[in-house]
């Protein structure tokens, strides 16, 4: 597969999940026991333990936008930057906040891992502290 091939899949892939809730999408192209790395938060583990993750976010955001933008791949890997953007219109376990109606954007970094033609690590780098202040849990200092 070329680095072409694999971008097109991640941005099918990611739209298809973030946007459209399809937690299918990902069975064939991720591995079932993919590593997730998201620092501060917890690493998850598993693809199954993933789309719970997914699931329970899109229970606390809508209206979610997915755009994805430079990226570069090498020998079984591929890096590439991202801009989630939702409204914050419910609760759930992974945002036990209640519901603020905010347009929140999330902005990012994942590196992903490839073996035989599945990811098997993601490595995640996001602004949380970003997000965190947009949902008003952060005080804007300066």
């Amino acid at each position: 597969m070329t680095p072409e091939e694999i971008m097109a899949k991640i941005e099918w892939c990611g739209k298809e999940v973030w946007e459209k809730g399809n937690l299918d999408a990902p069975d064939r192209f991720y591995a079932p026991d993919v590593l997730y790395h998201r620092p501060p938060l917890p690493d998850i583990v598993g693809l199954a333990a993933q789309k719970a993750n997914v699931a329970s976010f899109r229970e606390a955001c809508s209206d979610i936008r997915l755009a994805f933008h430079d990226w570069a791949a090498g020998e079984g890997k591929i890096v590439y930057r991202w801009t989630l953007s939702m409204r914050h219109t419910g609760q759930s376990a992974v945002m036990p906040l209640a519901a603020t109606g905010k347009e929140l954007t999330l902005i990012g970094c994942t590196f992903d891992y490839l073996k035989d033609g599945q990811i098997v690590e993601e490595i995640e780098y996001s602004d949380h502290l970003g997000f965190f202040r947009q949902l008003g849990l952060v005080p804007v200092h300066g």
